[in-house]
């Protein structure tokens, strides 16, 4: 059996499906973060080392980069200077 040329790898032809697949879990823990955060108090916000600010920052950030990994580093940023 001869092997068509391509010019393509499979693991090429699988990313742009794995980069939908990522943004779709990216996505799916967004709404996650926004639907248990958003009716937080500032107060209970605030405990969490996070302002509404900083959610709401995560949340708008492009699909491909990760939001919770983000109001993390700000809450680390922000631990201790309250």
């Amino acid at each position: 059996m001869e092997k068509i040329a391509t010019g393509r790898s499979p693991a090429r032809l699988l990313s742009p499906a794995m980069d939908v697949l990522l943004r779709l879990g990216e996505w799916s823990r967004r709404r996650h973060v926004k639907a248990s955060c958003g009716p937080l108090s500032d107060a209970l916000l605030r405990d969490m080392g996070l302002i509404r600010v900083d959610v709401e920052a995560a949340l708008d950030m492009p699909l491909d980069q990760n939001a919770s990994d983000k109001m993390m580093r700000e809450a680390m940023a922000r631990a201790g200077n309250w």
